[in-house]
Formats: C-alpha cells, structure tokens, sequence
C-alpha cells in the first residue's frame, strides 16, 4: 500500500538523527510487482524549529508565573538541560562585580569539578582574554564557537586549571550571551554542549538571542518588585515608629 508522508527517524553514520518524511508507492503490473518509488524528505531543522520555540514558550510561561527568582531559575534550568545544552549558567553584573546566579548541568558527576571552579574562582573583569565569558560582560558582545578546538580553548580558560577542566570535559560548543536593559549590561548566559551533544548551530543561537532578552527582561522586573517591596517595608517601618 502507499505511505503518504510518514515521520520517521534516521540514524546516520555519525551517530546523528535526522527526522524524515517517507512516501512511497508500488508499481504493478497485470498483478505482479515490479518496484517501488520512495521519497525521503529531510525536516530534521523544521521539526529542531518547532522544538525550540515550544521550548522557548515553555520558558516564558515560567517567567511570568513565579514571582521568587531562585524557583523560577531551578524550573527554567531544567527545562534547558539537558534538552538544549549540557551546561547553562547565569551571571550578574552590577558596578563591575559578578555574581555567579545559577548554574545547572543535570548532576552529571562529571561537571562537579567545573561546579567547584566557577565557584571558587569569580570573574575578574579587569584582565580578560577575548571571547571569554568576561570579555562578554566587559564589551557586551555574544560569543559563538562552533567548533571547540585549543584555540578557542585558550581564549575561554581563564588559567591553565580552567582549560584542563574544559578539556577533560570535552567542551564541544559554546553560546555567551550578554544582558542588557536599556543599553546597560546587566549579566551574560552560557550554554555548553560537551561530545554527548550536537553543535550547536545558528538556529540555536537566534534561540539563545530571543532567551536571553526574556531572561533579562524578567530580571529586571523582579529587581523592581524587590526594590518597590523594600521601600513599602521601609515606609511601614518609618509610620510605626511616628505613632
């Protein structure tokens, strides 16, 4: 019988999977059958489009339905991981002090030592290499490494222990996005995919772009939600101690 269409998944040689549309009909003839004409149709990045604006509403949703920024950042990570990247990390600048928010790698035993160093070491902005995460925040500029090689391994390590660690990770690819508010950087988000994950691509990098402005959008009302709250506090306190 013929098959109009049908979705499918093909594994190639590589290991990669790529999402198919297959039709196919049989010719006969006096009802003998002498073959089939089949048709693969690649939809591998419409069905990866769909996937991440699902994704993207996804998060959207959880932004504007959780006011406390520590719960909302712990949903938010785990929708991104492992789905769109091994690694995800938020940091805040504010008078050129950083401030590590989160940082999420689906447990995997192997990010603990990365855990600990992006801990222990806070970013310094006052030397930086360029396309480092500080050159982000210093000079406002995404970053987008396609392919990770020693080259680009030396431009993200900040010393000689940070590049071991990438290195033993097998750091793939890597998105830097910067946050602005009204022309101000407020903070960057990272995104690593290590050899258990594909490239990422230009698709994921507009994905990241449109993220990141809702990220820092929704960030920028909570701090004006707690700034608001602390002055209504303030206020109380002032008219108790009148009366």
């Amino acid at each position: 019988e013929e098959i109009h269409s049908c979705e499918v998944q093909l594994r190639c040689k590589n290991g990669s999977i790529r999402h198919v549309l297959i039709s196919s009909n049989v010719a006969w003839k006096d009802g003998l059958f002498i073959h089939t004409q089949c048709f693969t149709r690649d939809i591998t990045q419409r069905r990866k489009n769909e996937n991440l604006l699902l994704l993207l509403n996804s998060v959207s949703q959880q932004l504007v339905s959780e006011l406390d920024l520590d719960v909302s950042m712990d949903k938010i990570a785990q929708m991104l991981v492992p789905a769109f990247a091994d690694w995800f990390a938020i940091h805040l600048l504010k008078d050129d002090e950083v401030r590590l928010l989160k940082i999420d790698h689906g447990g995997l035993p192997k990010f603990k030592e990365a855990t600990e160093y992006s801990r222990n070491n806070p970013l310094r902005l006052e030397k930086f290499k360029p396309k480092s995460l500080a050159w982000v925040l210093k000079i406002g500029k995404a970053v987008h490494l396609k392919n990770i090689g020693p080259l680009e391994l030396d431009s993200l390590a900040a010393d000689a222990e940070q590049r071991r660690i990438l290195q033993d990770l097998q750091v793939t690819s890597v998105i830097m996005m910067p946050m602005a508010m009204k022309g101000t950087i407020i903070g960057a988000v990272s995104f690593m995919t290590t050899s258990s994950h594909t490239n990422f691509d230009e698709q994921d990098f507009r994905f990241v772009q449109d993220l990141v402005a809702r990220l820092a959008f929704s960030l920028e009302n909570t701090r004006l939600y707690n700034e608001n709250k602390a002055l209504k506090a303030k206020y109380i306190r002032e008219k108790e101690n009148k009366w």
